[in-house]
């Protein structure tokens, strides 16, 4: 395990007083990070009265005042990218968010942090991580409390990820996720609990770093060579319903979605245990591969990977692989639909999404 870190960060928390930072290095001589603002309850706060609820108020700048003395660790170059809740971010959101970091790579930053809401970071984190080719990491960040909460885990959270940026040990790593102490790849993140400060987990594989007292502790660099695509062009809207099958489920959802007015791009199969369906799910889903849409089953389980060659009943993924159904691996069905969305986006073949589905859900 390698420690990484810079004495500045030592004894610089989050949840410490806010003093004045007056007495910053020269900006000059001070190491340049971007941080995009997205959002989310990292920059909401609630009115101590009336029934409003939390709502966003804070900008980019206002995420960082909520610990002033990060600017004299930093030289910050800040965008205002969004402000709202997560599930209300749209796609082309993040490809202003991937224009921001591009533009600040070239431009010369250690990395880019973008704050944004846990409700959908795992997506818009593995979104981002098929189109960047870059060494400088890209770190979402966000909280589970807001801004006004006497528990607030924002600033925290800002302060790990400014450290993760400036980490030596976390270049190349694509992009990153980092909350309560922890950093995860892109590629292996989910969230696990809908109020649990620690709720983004690799279930899988385990965080890549963990960060104590002011170092990046890196623990281990993924053998797994990244897939990097092409980036979508805007407006990007792909269709790809997400379909959850389980017991009694005799594929009518499916065909209805087949049968609709509009057709998938593509569809995604939350499927039960290593990749199973029901016999007449598969017939359905069958059907509608050999119609032209790209069908693909996850597990549901949370985690753990789909099988290629165990089970061989009806419905089992033997057979849906030999009825032309595409195994996501360790992909979730999340994960699954961002990377079809980007493969359609760029007019891939069945058999080039097979190819993406055997690189990024097989490690």
């Amino acid at each position: 395990m390698r420690a990484d870190g810079d004495a500045a960060f030592a004894g610089l928390s989050g949840r410490g007083a806010r003093r004045s930072a007056s007495a910053s290095k020269d900006l000059t001589d001070l190491p340049p990070v971007a941080v995009g603002a997205l959002g989310g309850t990292i920059a909401m706060s609630a009115p101590r009265q009336g029934a409003t609820g939390a709502v966003p108020s804070l900008d980019a700048e206002g995420l960082l005042d909520m610990v002033p003395r990060l600017r004299s660790v930093a030289d910050f170059r800040v965008r205002n990218i969004s402000a709202t809740g997560s599930a209300s971010l749209s796609f082309d959101d993040l490809l202003n968010a991937l224009d921001f970091a591009k533009e600040q790579a070239e431009s010369g930053v250690a990395g880019i942090v973008l704050a944004h809401g846990t409700d959908t970071l795992e997506e818009s984190a593995y979104f981002l991580d098929l189109l960047w080719d870059r060494p400088e990491p890209i770190v979402f960040t966000g909280a589970m409390n807001t801004e006004s909460s006497i528990t607030q885990d924002g600033p925290q959270n800002i302060v790990d990820s400014v450290q993760t940026v400036l980490a030596n040990s976390m270049r190349g790593m694509g992009v990153l996720v980092c909350l309560a102490g922890q950093v995860h790849l892109a590629h292996t993140v989910v969230k696990t609990n809908s109020t649990d400060l620690a709720t983004f987990q690799s279930p899988d594989w385990g965080p890549v770093a963990r960060i104590v007292e002011g170092n990046v502790h890196a623990a281990w660099r993924p053998a797994h060579r990244r897939m990097v695509l092409a980036t979508p062009e805007r407006p990007y809207k792909p269709y790809i319903p997400v379909v959850e099958t389980g017991l009694g489920n005799e594929g009518r959802t499916l065909a209805a979605l087949a049968g609709g007015d509009t057709t998938p791009d593509a569809i995604v199969l939350a499927a039960s245990g290593a990749g199973h369906l029901s016999s007449s799910c598969a017939d359905v889903a069958a059907g509608i591969v050999a119609d032209g849409t790209p069908v693909v089953f996850a597990t549901h389980t949370g985690s753990g990977s789909t099988f290629r060659r165990t089970y061989g009943y009806a419905g089992g993924e033997m057979v849906l692989i030999r009825k032309g159904l595409i195994p996501a691996g360790f992909l979730t069905a999340r994960q699954s639909r961002i990377l079809l969305g980007v493969l359609v986006a760029n007019h891939a073949d069945i058999a080039a999404v097979k190819r993406a589905f055997r690189h990024e859900g097989q490690w």
